[in-house]
């Protein structure tokens, strides 16, 4: 990369993510998000970090639930940090907390609270206003954010060897897709509590622009059914996908009330589906699910087209 973010190593982030003062990030902290609002909130801070030149560590989990099994963020991937823990850190660690748009007094309070008991002591978190932490100068500040967050997003994007072999296995459930091809997800299940479905015939107009570059389209998703019926609007393309662990649409109160071995082994088949999408030629994004910001993210934007 021109703009220097290509000059940062996983020994380098973990240097840097061990300065002081620190953010602390709450990843699985609260059972009711799923792994793409965590992950993508994940990138998001640690790149403001870097550009402000603070440290970064995760919140240790007080109880592993939902997409945590054991250790949380070490249950998939490698470590990049240290971790912070505080008794009352995993429940008041949120991106918003009650009352904060209304009562200026409440995160600071908060806050105080919470620098006070952390150890390491913790100097931001995931609800401080971005504006109000001071930046200094390192050589990531002027690197634009989108480029800086693709290569964060790559190297934290580094399995467990046990969960690599698990999730290449997966994979070979598919013929190799040597050849560039085209990639898009459709989400359903519990989504439809924060915002309407993406409609099918919304995926025909971006997915038909592009279908003269490419022989084949692999669809990712959480519901079987509408993944054959978007296969079925394009005879022209061949059409793969992985069986995912929901078959009818996911939904979070389910998953976390599953024993944590088919927690983890719906987390291995999404990870598939995830690298799959990552390794495309060309992205149809919807702004329907987290995946495809997880997705943009890794491409820096590039060769992505949004359907709505």
């Amino acid at each position: 990369m021109q703009d220097g973010s290509g000059s940062l190593t996983i020994e380098g982030l973990r240097a840097l993510a061990a300065k002081r003062p620190f953010f602390a990030y709450p990843w699985a902290c609260n059972p009711g998000a799923g792994f793409g609002a965590n992950h993508s909130g994940l990138t998001k801070s640690l790149t403001m970090c870097l550009q402000k030149g603070i440290g970064f560590r995760l919140v240790a989990l007080a109880r592993p639930e939902g997409i945590a099994i054991a250790r949380g963020y070490g249950d998939y991937f490698l470590p990049f940090c240290g971790e912070v823990s505080g008794w009352w850190l995993p429940a008041l660690n949120r991106n918003q907390l009650p009352g904060q748009s209304r009562l200026p007094w409440v995160a600071p309070l908060v806050s105080a609270l919470l620098q006070a008991t952390t150890r390491p002591r913790a100097r931001y978190f995931f609800f401080t206003p971005p504006t109000t932490i001071p930046g200094f100068s390192n050589p990531f500040s002027a690197v634009p954010f989108d480029s800086l967050r693709a290569t964060v997003s790559h190297l934290l994007w580094q399995y467990t060897p046990e969960v690599a072999q698990e999730v290449e296995a997966v994979k070979r459930e598919l013929p190799p897709l040597a050849e560039p091809y085209l990639a898009t997800c459709v989400r359903r299940g519990d989504k439809i509590l924060e915002a309407r479905y993406a409609g099918l015939e919304g995926y025909m107009q971006p997915i038909q622009a592009l279908q003269g570059r490419f022989r084949r389209l692999f669809i990712a998703g959480d519901d079987l059914e509408a993944m054959q019926a978007l296969a079925s609007l394009f005879p022209e393309l061949e059409c793969v996908f992985l069986r995912p662990a929901f078959t009818a649409g996911y939904n979070n109160a389910s998953f976390r009330q599953q024993p944590a071995a088919q927690r983890r082994a719906a987390m291995i088949r999404f990870f598939a589906q995830v690298d799959l999408l990552r390794e495309s030629a060309h992205f149809v994004a919807t702004h329907t699910t987290n995946v495809s910001y997880i997705v943009s993210a890794f491409r820096a934007g590039r060769d992505v087209t949004w359907l709505d």
